[in-house]
């Protein structure tokens, strides 16, 4: 039998609109926890928890809820860059990429096969006379891919040494909430959407999800291992919880994914 009911509510933001959020009983919960991804809002709701309780809740993250859903409408251009560099809106036809919290130009060279390779200052987008727009998608994937395994290839030397055992591997992909996990057999999902982040935010769902490996929790003693290795993390959270949602939502344009 399961052991959640799905309601849903209404929420006015503080700029006068409705948000419709997708309220969640889980008799497993713990707290009351309201999460934004691709599908919309969702309240998670414990057993016991009251309405009056639930909407002085919503209440104190009615400005966080609107703020998240403007960066997943919108993927403006983050912190120190300027607007007019944001992505096109048609992913078939990008003309910039961001890419480790900068927006690099892309500049189209023909040749004889279609590809995208870095350089210093911009990324060269390799086009043959014909490809089609999966085609160009699937490079611009793996070109992402191959910066992010490049970035942990960096990283991981300096945490594996204090570890219990290295993660049984590591895979980076698209994410719909989620910006890392740790299975039960050690291994790492992160989420392909860091590598367009600062390279201090991506490091920290790293460091984040091998500290797992020591504790299976979020417990005082876990943090304390996030902290050790990390004593900026609680900066690079908050640049997540900020701008996040529009990481997820630039690749999803990028990569076309349906929401």
């Amino acid at each position: 039998m399961s052991r959640l009911l799905r309601s849903e509510r209404r929420l006015r933001l503080p700029d006068g609109s409705e948000a419709g959020i997708v309220e969640v009983r889980d008799a497993r919960a713990r707290r009351l926890k309201l999460m934004v991804s691709e599908r919309g809002p969702r309240l998670t709701v414990p057993r016991g928890v009251g309405e009056i309780e639930i909407r002085q809740f919503l209440e104190q993250h009615r400005g966080w809820l609107a703020q998240q859903l403007r960066a997943l409408a919108v993927p403006s251009a983050l912190p120190g860059q300027d607007n007019e560099a944001a992505p096109t809106s048609d992913p078939a036809r990008p003309d910039h990429l961001l890419l480790r919290g900068a927006q690099l130009p892309i500049q189209r060279v023909e040749s004889r096969r279609l590809a995208a390779l870095p350089s210093a200052s911009h990324i060269e987008l390799h086009l043959p006379p014909r490809y089609t727009p999966l085609q160009l998608q699937r490079v611009m994937a793996d070109f992402l891919l191959a910066e992010a395994r490049r970035d942990l290839g960096h990283w991981l030397p300096q945490y594996l040494p204090t570890l219990p055992a290295a993660p049984r591997s590591i895979r980076l992909r698209p994410l719909s909430s989620l910006w890392g996990s740790l299975n039960a057999a050690g291994a790492v999902s992160l989420d392909l959407a860091l590598v367009q982040a600062p390279p201090r935010v991506f490091e920290y769902v790293l460091v984040h999800e091998l500290c797992h490996l020591l504790q299976r929790n979020h417990s005082p003693a876990y943090w304390a291992e996030v902290r050790a290795r990390m004593p900026d993390h609680l900066q690079q959270r908050a640049w997540l919880k900020q701008h996040g949602l529009g990481l997820k939502a630039r690749l999803r344009q990028l990569l076309a994914i349906e929401a």
